[in-house]
């Protein structure tokens, strides 16, 4: 069966949810502790999980600092090519 346009988008997005996920995961932390953490509003970040290329860079250095990703890393997935 062909791939449809929606499901393109959000193989594009993969990478974003595999980063921020996993570095939560990976650290044991809540969602909530996340949000506090980063200083983001929960409907900010679901929002920007949709559409990655609108993060901001203090909200990118935010996340990678909290969960010890390097922004390099969250710059390129949040990319869009």
């Amino acid at each position: 069966m062909p791939r449809t346009k929606l499901d393109q988008r959000n193989r594009k997005y993969e990478k974003m949810e595999i980063l921020i996920w996993g570095g939560m995961r990976a650290k044991g932390m809540k969602v909530t502790d996340f949000f506090e953490a980063v200083g983001i509003k929960k409907d900010t970040f679901y929002s920007r999980m949709k559409e990655p290329e609108n993060f901001t860079i203090k909200e990118l250095r935010r996340i990678g600092l909290s969960l010890h990703i390097p922004i390099e890393d969250l710059r390129q997935a949040a990319i869009i090519y």
